[in-house]
C-alpha cells in the first residue's frame, strides 16, 4: 500500500483542512491520489505560507518560497531525506497588496549524488532560464558544456522560423537544396530581405534578394554581381567567367568584367597570352604620364602639294606625340614623314587644334598621291 506525504503550511484536499502540520495520506489501494470535482469546480493544490506566525503572519519577503512540490525515493534502507526532484514557488519580491511577483524552479538530482540542483526557472517575467536562475531574455540557455542544444525534426525538410512581430523573415535549417545541405537565409515569401554577415552589428558582407554579393556594401552596380567597397574605393565583377581557363572542370566564357574605382595594385607580373585591353589610361613607371593611343586614318592628296587635314578630336594640349605613315604598295609597305632616300615619297604634317594636316611635297611625291594615311597619337590624361 502506497502512502503520500504533502509538507505544506496548508492544504486544501475537498473539505479536509489542516494547519501547521505535515499530513500523511494513506490511500487504500497501490493507486495515485485523485482529486475530483463536478460542476463549476476546478480540482487545485494550493501552497499558502506567511511570514512570522501563524498567529501573527507578515508579509512574504523576496527569495521565499510559497510553496514546493518534491519527489522522493525510496533508497535501500529508507526514503531519501532531500528531495530527489522538485518544483517549488518562490517570492520573487517583497509581498504587498499589490505585488506578488513570482517564480517558478524546478530541480533534478544528477548521477550518483544526493543533492538536488535546479535546473530551469521562469522568472517573474516570463523569461525561462535552463542553466541560469536569472534569464535574461525569454530564453536563455547556459551549459557547462560546449554541446548547448540539440533540435531533430522527424521531417526531410528540418527548420527554425524566425518573426518577427508576427511577420516571417526567415530560416535556419535543412530546407533548400539535398537533404544534407544547411541553410540559414531569408523565406520564400520575403521578397526584399537580404542577408547580412555583420561585425559590431554593422553588415560587412551582404547577399540581396538577387544573389549578388557585396563586402563594405548592399548596393551594387547594374550588371555587378560582387562588389567590394571600402569609402571611395570600389572593385565589382560583371557577369562572366576567366577566357580559355585550362581546367577541364571549367567551363569556357569569353570575358570578365571588372569595375574599379581607385587603384589596383599588382606584386609581381601581369603574364598573358592574349590581348590586353584597357580602356583607361595606362601609367608605366611612377614618374610617367597618365596616357592613351589613338589611330586615325586618311587618304593623302591627289596632288602633289596638296594638304589633307584629319581630325584627332582631342584637346591640342594634351598630345604627346605623333607619328604618321604613308601605305605606298598594297603588300603593306609604308614609309615615314620626310623620307628622301628614294624620289617622290616625300610628305610632312603638322598639328593644329582641331587636325593632323599630312601634306604631300610639292614636288617629291609623285609615288605616294591617293594612298593610304595612319596616324598614331599619343596624349595624356
Amino acid at each position: 500500500m502506497k502512502k503520500t506525504a504533502i509538507p505544506l503550511l496548508i492544504l486544501f484536499l475537498t473539505a479536509f483542512t489542516a494547519i501547521g502540520q505535515s499530513v500523511t495520506l494513506t490511500p487504500t489501494t497501490d493507486k495515485q491520489l485523485t482529486l475530483t470535482a463536478a460542476g463549476v469546480a476546478v480540482p487545485n493544490i494550493t501552497g499558502q505560507r506567511s511570514d512570522g506566525t501563524s498567529a501573527a503572519p507578515t508579509a512574504l519577503p523576496n527569495g521565499a518560497w510559497m510553496m514546493s512540490i518534491y519527489g522522493r525515493g525510496y533508497n535501500g534502507s529508507g526514503y531519501s531525506t532531500n528531495a530527489s526532484a522538485a518544483i517549488t514557488f518562490g517570492a520573487a519580491q517583497d509581498f504587498t497588496p499589490t505585488a506578488n511577483g513570482s517564480n517558478i524552479q524546478f530541480y533534478t538530482t544528477p548521477l550518483n549524488s544526493i543533492i538536488p540542483a535546479e535546473r530551469m526557472r521562469i522568472n517573474h517575467n516570463g523569461n525561462v532560464g535552463i542553466g541560469t536562475n536569472s534569464p535574461a531574455t525569454t530564453l536563455d540557455v547556459n551549459s557547462p558544456s560546449n554541446f548547448i542544444a540539440k533540435f531533430n525534426g522527424a521531417g526531410s525538410q528540418t527548420y527554425i522560423s524566425l518573426h518577427e512581430n508576427g511577420t516571417y523573415r526567415g530560416y535556419l535549417g535543412s530546407f533548400s537544396g539535398a537533404a544534407e545541405d544547411v541553410d540559414f537565409g531569408t523565406g520564400g515569401s520575403n521578397t526584399t530581405g537580404k542577408l547580412h554577415l555583420t561585425i559590431k552589428a554593422i553588415p560587412r558582407l551582404t547577399i540581396d534578394t538577387t544573389g549578388n554579393v557585396g563586402i563594405g556594401t548592399g548596393t551594387f552596380a547594374t550588371g555587378e554581381k560582387f562588389a567590394v567597397r571600402n569609402g571611395t574605393r570600389q572593385f565589382g565583377i560583371m557577369p562572366g567567367y576567366l577566357g580559355n581557363v585550362p581546367d577541364a572542370n571549367w567551363t569556357t566564357f569569353n570575358s570578365l568584367a571588372l569595375r574599379i574605382s581607385g587603384e589596383i595594385s599588382v606584386f609581381g607580373k601581369i603574364a598573358t597570352n592574349n590581348a590586353l585591353d584597357v580602356n583607361g589610361f595606362s601609367k608605366l613607371g611612377n614618374d610617367a604620364p597618365a596616357i592613351k593611343v589613338k589611330k586615325l586614318t586618311g587618304t593623302t592628296g591627289a596632288a602633289q602639294g596638296d594638304i589633307i587635314p584629319i581630325s584627332h578630336g582631342l584637346t591640342s594640349t594634351k598630345i604627346l606625340s605623333i607619328t604618321v605613315l604613308v601605305q605606298f604598295e598594297t603588300n603593306g609597305q609604308y614609309v615615314p614623314h620626310s623620307y628622301t632616300n628614294t624620289n617622290g615619297y616625300q610628305f610632312d604634317f603638322f598639328s593644329d587644334t582641331t587636325n593632323i594636316q599630312v601634306r604631300n611635297h610639292p614636288t617629291n611625291s609623285g609615288q605616294i598621291l591617293s594612298k593610304p594615311i595612319k596616324v598614331m597619337i599619343t596624349y595624356e590624361e
